[in-house]
């Protein structure tokens, strides 16, 4: 278990609007020990808090995806929340009660900012993973433009580049709803309750889908009311009341109506092109609120990006039930993003190889320890030789996977190589290469000019 942080800033911070808060309260969660290659960071969704073991179990915690043991995890209650960052229950410094309806408008890039203060009051210069679904993939996206030299690792999650007409129309018709609750004008913790509860009842139309209600509140053949799915949205709506507000719950809906990373940057896909970290998309098929094509956008616009699609009964909310399925995805595109090149930076991968990408004619890597490098271009085998060839990195891919059993890890395998620290030399008069268990194979002939 982890316990709750809390960290005070005691200065002025302007918000997006330009409404000043005269201090702001970050509240968050920390699991591990931190080093310089262990963070990672989580940004939560709406309704989250800043403990992601608590609702993301199924990746969080010893022996897990994200494993506390192994790395150092946070994660930051956004402002506006319900649990313990600044928000609308919070004192007022300048009348010395509760902002309550007077909380000004948060949006996600004042989140961010937030994130950022807290990450420098924490000492991380380098986030090794960014990840968050919805809400969080707002957040993580919108970070990862404005630093784009902050990250190594950029997941996102059943998220978009701008919150949708559609998108806006489903939150307000959620405020409505509040709205219409005749105590939400009043000043009072529980103002617009009962209103919530309806909101989230809306909500969940478009966290789900139709076949997810067919298949876990099924019609009761004799019945002519109080259906399960009746029962299944009270209870939704009161589940939340007993843990939220609605004022939270207001703040945080704006907030994502705020998203739009191409404002004042150019459009969107200017904007998606200043994303400079390796980078998951994870869209889920059945999602209505963020359709899959909201994903596939980014992955065509975000340079270094590779999406995956999955399939899934629970539409938007799978990010959150399906763990088995996403810590395959995950995990299956880390270990290839393991051995992917890198600009300009110095990274530790695995078994410790020290790798330094530079950029030059063509990319190259220069690794320590091992004597055989590959690149999307290139071949570099230093053995006391140098050796350069054009587009036969397939088929080095190729041989490597035939000796070793390897599975394609994903469209980018004969760019990884995952296999290297295996090769030993290479005969460049026979084209055999020499492995470490004794091994050799004979590649297929393409020229190798001898520089």
């Amino acid at each position: 278990m982890s316990e709750l942080k809390r960290y005070h800033y005691p200065h002025d911070f302007t918000l997006e609007c330009g409404v000043v808060l005269p201090e702001i309260e970050i509240a968050y969660h920390t699991y591990g020990t931190p080093s310089a290659e262990n963070v990672i960071w989580i940004c939560h969704a709406l309704t989250g808090n800043s403990d992601p073991a608590d609702w993301w179990s199924g990746l969080v915690g010893e022996g897990k995806l994200f494993d506390t043991r192994q790395h150092f995890i946070v994660c930051a209650n956004v402002l506006g929340s319900a649990y313990g960052s600044t928000n609308a229950l919070s004192v007022n410094p300048a009348t010395g009660e509760p902002y309550y309806q007077d909380f000004p408008l948060i949006t996600i890039r004042d989140i961010v900012a937030s994130l950022d203060l807290l990450r420098e009051h924490l000492g991380i210069r380098r986030i090794k993973t960014l990840v968050g679904g919805s809400l969080g993939g707002q957040q993580a996206l919108e970070w990862a433009i404005q630093q784009p030299k902050l990250f190594d690792q950029l997941i996102l999650i059943a998220t978009n580049a701008r919150m949708s007409p559609w998108g806006v129309a489903f939150n307000e018709s959620q405020r409505m709803a509040i709205q219409a609750d005749q105590t939400w004008q009043e000043r009072r913790p529980d103002a617009g309750l009962s209103g919530m509860k309806a909101a989230r009842a809306t909500a969940l139309l478009s966290y789900r889908n139709p076949k997810t209600y067919d298949f876990t509140q099924p019609r009761e053949e004799s019945a002519i009311e109080n259906f399960r799915a009746c029962s299944y949205q009270q209870y939704q709506g009161d589940k939340l009341a007993a843990r939220f507000n609605a004022f939270a719950y207001w703040t945080l809906s704006k907030v994502m109506d705020s998203h739009d990373v191409g404002r004042n940057r150019g459009g969107a896909m200017s904007a998606l092109n200043q994303v400079k970290t390796q980078t998951l998309i994870i869209g889920i098929q059945s999602d209505v609120l963020f359709p899959i094509e909201e994903q596939r956008f980014l992955a065509r616009y975000i340079p270094q990006a590779e999406l995956t699609e999955i399939d899934s009964l629970y539409g938007h909310d799978g990010f959150l039930v399906e763990n088995e399925l996403m810590t395959k995805t995950i995990r299956t595109w880390e270990l290839a993003n393991q051995f992917a090149p890198r600009e300009e930076e110095e990274l530790i991968i695995r078994d410790r190889v020290r790798v330094d990408v530079r950029k030059g004619f063509s990319e190259y890597i220069a690794v320590e320890n091992i004597s055989f490098v590959a690149t999307p271009s290139t071949v570099h085998l230093i053995n006391g030789n140098r050796i350069e060839s054009e587009n036969n990195l397939e088929k080095i891919g190729q041989a490597l996977q035939e000796l070793y059993d390897f599975a394609p890890l994903s469209p980018r395998l004969p760019h990884i190589l995952a296999n290297t620290r295996f090769v030993k030399g290479f005969d460049e008069a026979t084209n055999r290469m020499f492995f470490a268990d004794g091994r050799t194979h004979t590649l297929p002939s393409f020229p190798l000019p001898v520089r």
